[in-house]
């Protein structure tokens, strides 16, 4: 009864907040300084009681629901009431890499200084890359999607949500692709004193191929250029 209870009073405040119509950021702000505030130590002012207000709430729903669920029940408004945005790459321009298939990218940046290459893959759906190795730590973060990673043989080992940022090292020959509405994935490879970044494998994984530091600048290049 009283877990019911707490579920009553947030979904109340929910339905407070949503009872507020949006308003015109720089419209908002000017207001702001027509009454003399600062509309940026305003805001941090706002944030900072509003963080007050619900930690009393959270407690209050410890006591009336006996602690964790409390808090999920909790989270769940605060998540409730966060935009969400889909990647929007319409202003992108995507590239082939060489003869390879059920990829395209973009090149971000090459760092020769600091060893480092970021660039963008955009998966096809329900597909897999050529087969390959990292040798390089490889840092990735799902933009959109599902990442999904595959072992040699296709056999599917791993899935990665939206969201979800990993930090792998130099690693075993897997194969890469998208879920049923495709991938985007940024990555950033930090090349350390190495030059080669990934090993490209046929099916009886002997290397066929490498993809070095050199290679990226020049698709960085070729890329500015179009």
């Amino acid at each position: 009864m009283k877990g019911k209870r707490y579920a009553e009073l947030m979904r109340s405040l929910e339905l407070a907040f949503e009872a507020v119509p949006p308003r015109d950021s720089n419209e908002a702000q000017e207001e702001l300084r027509a009454i003399g505030l600062d509309p940026v130590q305003f805001v941090l002012g706002l944030a900072q009681a509003l963080r007050s207000k619900w930690a009393t709430v959270t407690q209050v729903g410890e006591q009336l629901t006996g602690g964790r669920k409390g808090q999920d029940i909790m989270a769940t408004s605060l998540n409730s009431a966060v935009t969400h945005y889909n990647f929007d790459d319409r202003k992108m321009r995507w590239f082939n890499f060489g003869d390879f298939k059920h990829f395209v990218f973009a090149m971000c940046n090459v760092d020769l200084e600091r060893r480092l290459v970021d660039f963008i893959l955009k998966f096809e759906p329900n597909e897999q890359i050529f087969l390959h190795r990292h040798l390089a730590l490889t840092n990735t973060l799902v933009v959109q999607g599902e990442h999904r990673l595959y072992e040699p043989n296709g056999r599917l080992k791993e899935i990665r949500p939206t969201g979800s940022y990993t930090s792998t090292p130099p690693g075993e020959p897997h194969r890469e692709g998208g879920g049923n509405e495709g991938a985007v994935v940024f990555y950033s490879v930090r090349a350390g004193d190495g030059d080669v970044l990934f090993e490209v494998l046929d099916d009886d994984l002997k290397v066929v191929a490498a993809l070095n530091m050199a290679d990226f600048i020049k698709a960085l290049e070729e890329q500015k250029g179009s």
